[in-house]
């Protein structure tokens, strides 16, 4: 996996769009403490005591900026810049990394990397009747108004 970072493989990963006052340019989070968990199998901290955050590089360089990130006060409070990464391979070893797990996509629910335990979890809980409905009803106005989904039209910073 050597193909080069781009927004539309962040959103596919499932990271989040986060863009605070003052950032100029789109930032692409996806927290990684759910992920993080000790022998036993529990979680070592809060939610969003851990993160992955990327932009696009400056005047659109190929390169993309990487940040640790940590929101102990509710709001972006420490960032800590790693480096310029510029393919996917670099952001998976990353991840792979600071969660000491193999990275999986598919374990990625509403902006946050999860241990699988709670990945799987979540994947029973989309299966439940009114969550089906609802998915089936937010196609079918997608569809409608002409969205496509794929590219978060209906979702802001």
């Amino acid at each position: 996996m050597s193909d080069h970072i781009t927004e539309d493989w962040l959103r596919a990963c499932g990271f989040r769009w986060s863009q605070e006052d003052r950032q100029p340019h789109k930032h692409w989070l996806l927290w990684l403490a759910d992920a993080c968990v000790d022998r036993e199998g529990r979680r070592v901290s809060a939610s969003d005591d851990l993160g992955i955050e990327l932009t696009l590089g400056i005047n659109g360089e190929p390169w993309w900026y990487c940040w640790v990130r940590a929101d102990y006060a509710g709001r972006y409070t420490r960032f800590l810049h790693i480096r310029h990464m510029t393919t996917q391979a670099e952001v998976v070893q990353l991840i792979e990394a600071m969660t000491g797990r193999p990275w999986d996509p598919a374990d990625v629910f509403y902006g946050a990397l999860r241990s699988p335990e709670q990945a799987e979890h979540y994947r029973r809980d989309e299966q439940r009747l009114d969550k089906r409905l609802a998915k089936a009803w937010g196609e079918r106005v997608d569809k409608e108004l002409g969205l496509d989904p794929a590219k978060d039209e209906r979702v802001g910073p």
